[in-house]
């Protein structure tokens, strides 16, 4: 039976989406900053994880003055306010890191937006609350400040996945799954791409694989939907305009860090193919020149 490979990214589309999470509200009145978290719940969405993208149980706040530390707290659940007292008149960098876990703190703000980082060991790892981030900067405290209103980010991007059946017709997918992605985030850390990326081999892993029951919804016309944690790789070939030049061999040596979906199937009798296949095709916010895969974005791949 013949075995066919195709790296493909034809149907693919990504945006950077602001998603439906959890507010903190920062109130500054009279040199106190009041922390108040507003937690909203919302459903969570199918994948071989069981992974709740708005629920937030443990909370790390680091608050900097000059590049100097001078507060951090660890919040082991869920919490609806916390106060902490600063100078009127003086400006402070704000962090605030949700379902990380405790956090090691770092006396010089520097330090901390470098070391700062959510890491797994394997995708069954991200099972759960989504791991979210948010920061700000430059923010003085004077009398009868207003509210500044904080948005959690997800650390992890959410790819749906369909098959346009009436193109591939006599299709039936057997397997469907992300690879190389990102085992760390360091959400703090600047970067070329603005976002954080995988810089080692050892910092990929294979990703969120179809169920069974995944399966049955993709071969039926239905979308399933995969989880990675963000992997800002960049716009690796600015030149291609092609789909068909998205490919390893075009990319060079970061091909190996890149984020991709892979789709196996095998084509019945009746079907213009036959015998088995396999589609891969990176991810990214286009479908030649980006491999971007940015948390707190929503990515379409329709394979057709």
């Amino acid at each position: 039976m013949r075995r066919l490979v195709f790296w493909i990214s034809l149907a693919l589309t990504g945006c950077v989406a602001e998603i439906g999470l959890p507010e903190v509200d920062v109130q500054m009145q009279d040199g106190a900053v009041d922390v108040v978290l507003d937690i909203g719940g919302g459903p969570t969405s199918k994948s071989s994880l069981s992974v709740d993208e708005y629920k937030v149980t443990d909370l790390d706040v680091m608050i900097y003055r000059d590049g100097v530390l001078e507060y951090s707290q660890y919040i082991p659940s869920m919490v609806t306010n916390l106060k902490v007292r600063l100078l009127e008149g003086c400006e402070y960098d704000i962090y605030v890191v949700a379902n990380a876990g405790d956090l090691p703190g770092f006396a010089h703000e520097d330090e901390f937006r470098d070391n700062c980082l959510y890491s797994i060991d394997e995708i069954s790892d991200l099972q759960g609350p989504m791991p979210m981030a948010w920061s700000r900067s430059g923010i003085k405290v004077r009398e009868g400040m207003g509210t500044i209103m904080v948005q959690l980010e997800r650390l992890a991007a959410k790819i749906t996945l369909s098959l346009d059946k009436d193109v591939l017709e006599g299709l039936n997918v057997t397997s469907a799954r992300l690879c190389q992605c990102a085992s760390v985030v360091r959400p703090f850390k600047d970067t070329e791409t603005r976002g954080s990326r995988a810089s080692l081999p050892e910092e990929v892993i294979p990703g969120d694989r179809a169920t069974e029951d995944d399966l049955s919804i993709l071969n039926g016309g239905g979308s399933v939907v995969f989880y990675a944690l963000e992997n800002c790789q960049g716009v690796l070939l600015p030149d291609n305009i092609s789909p068909a030049g998205k490919v390893p061999e075009e990319v060079g040596p970061a091909a190996d860090l890149c984020t991709y979906l892979e789709v196996a199937g095998v084509f019945g009798d009746e079907a213009f193919l036959e015998g088995e296949v396999v589609y891969r095709f990176y991810l990214g916010l286009d479908a030649c020149t980006s491999f971007d895969v940015p948390g707190n974005s929503s990515i379409d791949v329709t394979l057709q």
